[in-house]
């Protein structure tokens, strides 16, 4: 089960404390040699050598979703200063990790199933939606060899970002962003279209 997440940039009570810090000071050196401007949202997540707890730090609205023998079990929540303008990190932000990260630690069985993704698939795509992506691939899953494993995860992966671009292209269709929008007062309809990068793993013995 995951545990509670931390304190925004409450890093002294966690092991993610060390390596967050050497990332930051690792964003600031690189940002210094950087000409462009922008912003972005971070999803980082950490596994110990010889440990089952996966720490996850996030900023933003990108999505990781623990799943389990066919439901979620945890997923990110999104943060955000307004509707539809999440926390991100960058040259004119005043989020940093050390101030506005979520720290959360997972605890991870066999056959745990990670879907980590923009927000362009939680935008456009239900979790219940990806769940059935999920379960379909694995039924038509023939063979149990990490090659073939390997290939299910990338059909799934490819599956997914199919289905968030045709709700995406959908002008009247129902979306989590088009709902989240309605209780905003906001009328709107259909997907919304955005960047959509989807990452599928999956749990296995080593």
């Amino acid at each position: 089960m995951p545990t509670a997440p931390s304190p925004k940039g409450d890093f002294t009570t966690t092991s993610m404390s060390d390596p967050m810090s050497k990332g930051e000071r690792m964003l600031k050196d690189d940002g210094a040699e950087v000409e462009y401007q922008g912003s972005t949202t971070l999803l980082v997540g950490y596994l110990p050598p010889e440990s089952h707890q996966l720490h996850v730090v996030n900023i933003g609205d990108s999505s990781l979703m623990q799943i389990r023998q066919g439901t979620v079990l945890f997923e990110t929540e999104p943060q955000s200063h307004w509707f539809d303008c999440p926390f991100q990190i960058g040259h004119n932000s005043p989020d940093t990790p050390q101030k506005s990260a979520d720290l959360t630690s997972l605890d991870l069985q066999e056959g745990d199933m990670l879907v980590t993704s923009t927000d362009g698939l939680g935008d456009n795509v239900y979790p219940a939606q990806i769940l059935t992506v999920i379960a379909e691939e694995q039924r038509s899953a023939l063979k149990d060899t990490e090659e073939a494993q390997q290939d299910d995860l990338n059909r799934i992966s490819a599956r997914l970002v199919t289905l968030a671009r045709e709700k995406m292209a959908d002008e009247w269709g129902e979306s989590p962003f088009g709902d989240k929008a309605i209780c905003e007062g906001i009328g709107f309809m259909g997907g919304k279209k955005d960047d959509v990068s989807i990452l599928v793993t999956k749990v296995v013995r080593a």
